[in-house]
Order: structure tokens, then sequence, then C-alpha cells
């Protein structure tokens, strides 16, 4: 059979490269549109795991569990098939399994039958799911974000990522780094004889209200520390939206700060485990920097509770040689 030409070339070629363009175009949209659906899908997730949801690491769980920087409960969510004790450290945690957790969160009086004597949780509190894997952890924490809580966390990982058996959670690989009010003072360029110091960024990491109330270190950025591991898992473009400050970048010095150092503690190690490499803790908070008499001392209050009356203080004098000392220590170089 004779075979049909075209100015081109043949038919059955043409043909052939036609079917070819549209399978490239296809496969292109295809593609294209599975990336949207996976972005809209970890949007998606993200909010359904609440607002201020985020993973911790063993480490940074330890220390909320010792150091108690922001109420909260560790969950329990495994299997009963799990024959593998609790690290010590999670001894407490209240055991509910995931397939119940909206159930028991949903309401208070589930609440009540299922946990005699302990109180529900206020819908500001931390609730931290455990489990073998990270998939049951971050199911459960969607059961939550459902019922309206909105801080809830997941152990990066799992249990399993511990190794079975672990007995312990990790410790800290290094001791906290801090830094004392007149050193932090000469790096915000309080010291007008000190020409030339690096760059800073100071995040004071205490509730609003708590700012409002007794003020704040004049330049201090804001995350309040139950936000600050969701936070910095968030692009940089949305962050600064979100805290009208830039990201900082892993090699950035960063001093966190709270009323005395227990958050700002918790904070630093959040802060590292997020890739932050040079943070420091503001040693005596808020409540010692007497700098500023519009940085009033105060005792400690939950948000639940009536606000105390600012403590009465003295304004007293920066210390700037000492300053630059501990500053030289820390091997910060100013001029």
């Amino acid at each position: 059979m004779a075979l049909i030409n075209n100015a081109g070339g043949s038919l059955t070629s043409a043909v052939l490269l036609t079917l070819l363009a549209w399978g490239v175009r296809w496969l292109r949209a295809e593609l294209n549109r599975k990336r949207q659906e996976d972005e809209k899908g970890r949007v998606a997730s993200r909010r359904s795991l609440g607002r201020f949801s985020a993973r911790l690491s063993p480490v940074a769980l330890r220390m909320l569990v010792e150091t108690g920087p922001y109420p909260h409960l560790v969950i329990s969510v495994r299997s009963a098939g799990s024959h593998d004790a609790l690290p010590a450290e999670l001894r407490g945690a209240l055991r509910l399994p995931e397939s119940k957790v909206a159930a028991v969160l949903g309401s208070a009086s589930a609440w009540a039958e299922a946990f005699q004597g302990v109180p529900y949780p206020p819908p500001h509190f931390m609730l931290v799911f455990v489990g073998d894997r990270e998939e049951e952890e971050v199911r459960a924490a969607a059961a939550a974000a459902s019922c309206g809580f909105q801080r809830t966390m997941v152990l990066e990982g799992g249990l399993q990522a511990l190794g079975g058996g672990s007995t312990q959670l990790p410790q800290p690989q290094a001791d906290l780094h801090f830094i004392g009010r007149d050193a932090l003072a000469v790096l915000l360029g309080m010291a007008p004889e000190v020409l030339h110091v690096p760059p800073v960024t100071l995040v004071d990491v205490r509730r609003s209200d708590e700012r409002a109330l007794y003020g704040a270190i004049k330049g201090a950025a804001h995350i309040p520390v139950d936000q600050l591991a969701s936070a910095l898992a968030l692009p940089p473009e949305q962050f600064f939206v979100q805290y009208s400050f830039a990201k900082p970048a892993p090699d950035d010095l960063v001093v966190f700060s709270c009323r005395t150092n227990t958050r700002a503690g918790w904070a630093a190690q959040v802060a590292r485990d997020a890739g932050l490499q040079r943070c420091l803790v503001l040693r005596q908070g808020v409540y010692g920097w007497r700098l500023d008499p519009a940085v009033k001392p105060y005792r400690g209050y939950r948000l639940q509770d009536v606000p105390p009356e600012a403590e009465p203080f003295s304004v007293e004098p920066l210390n700037a040689e000492a300053g630059r000392r501990e500053l030289a220590s820390l091997h910060i170089p100013v001029m």
C-alpha cells in the first residue's frame, strides 16, 4: 500500500509527534496539579494540627517536662500492644488511645470520666502527644485541634526514634549559654563609649499581657514561648508578616528573655533544634533588668490569675566595663 506523504514527512510521523507533544503537555499539567495539591495538603495539614503546632525534639520535650516553661499536658497515645515502658521523664503522662482523643477532649464531662481528678485543660494549654510513631501522634494532634486546642505538639520521630526500650529522654548536649544584663545592654547600644557592636536580635518570649503591664526592654522583638517552635518552622516571608521582624538566620546572634530565665532557656533549646547556632539567655530576665524605669519587676502569675502589682525598684547604673569583659569571654567582639 502506498504511503501517504506530506511536505514535512510521513503522516504517521506527524501523528506520532503530535501525540508525543500532547503527552508531554499532559504530563506537565499533571505534575503541576499534583504539586499544587501537595502544597494545599501541607497547608491544610498544618491548619488541621492547630495554628501553633510543631514538632519537639526529645531534648526539648525533656526540658518542657522538667522545667515547666509553659502549662502543658503530655498524653501518650500508644496502642495497647506497646510493651516498652515510657521514658522515665514521661511516666506521668496521661494515657489516651488515639481513637478516643477527639471524644475525650471534646467535652469536659468526657474528660472527667476518663481522667478523674485531672482538671480539663483550658484552650491555651500545650498538649504534647507521644506515641510509638510520629504518624499516630500527628493524628491525635489533629483530633485535639478539632476540639479547639491550637498548641498541639508531637515528639519528633515518635518514641521509636529513641530506640526500643529507651529508659530516658536524652539530655542537652551542651549547657545553655547565658548573658548578663550589662553585656546585653552594651550589645543594644546603651553604652555610648562602645562605638561598634555586632548585630543582635533580642526576643522576648513572655505573654503579651506581661509586656503590656510591666514593659519590655527597648528594641526587643516578641514571640510568646508557646509559639516559638511553630514560628521557626515558617518560611521567612510568612515569619516577617506574622511577627514583624526578620527571621533569624542560623549564624545570627539571638538572645532570649523572659521574666526570669526559665522560658527563655527552653526557647533557646527550641531555637537550637531549629538550626540557630548562636543562642543566649538573659541571665537576670526582665525582673533583674533595672536599667529602665519603664521595665518593672513583678511576681510571676498565671494567665487566669489577677496580675500582681509591680514591685518597687530603683534604676541602677550600667556597668559597661563589666559588660565588655563578659562579651569578651563569650567571644563577642565590641569596639
